[in-house]
């Protein structure tokens, strides 16, 4: 991730190494399975900067001095 303009750049690397049956046995078949994956981060990538965009922000700690927010020790 990195500034681009007003916004963010989102690069993903891919590396094979080894063939898994699961995620198929051609090509094709991982090929398909990349731009399912590179659909789904795209999906995942656009709902946060929406929820990002509507000012969303963790919630502030009220508890005792020593903890973070939700309640985390902070070190």
């Amino acid at each position: 991730m990195r500034p681009q303009g007003d916004g963010t750049l989102v690069q993903q690397s891919w590396q094979l190494l080894r063939l898994d049956p699961v995620l198929g046995a051609t090509r094709a078949d991982l090929d398909a399975l990349r731009r399912y994956m590179e659909d789904s981060v795209e999906t995942t990538m656009v709902s946060l900067a929406q929820w990002i965009a509507a000012d969303h922000r963790p919630a502030e700690s009220t508890g005792a001095a020593g903890t973070g927010p939700r309640g985390r020790t902070e070190p």
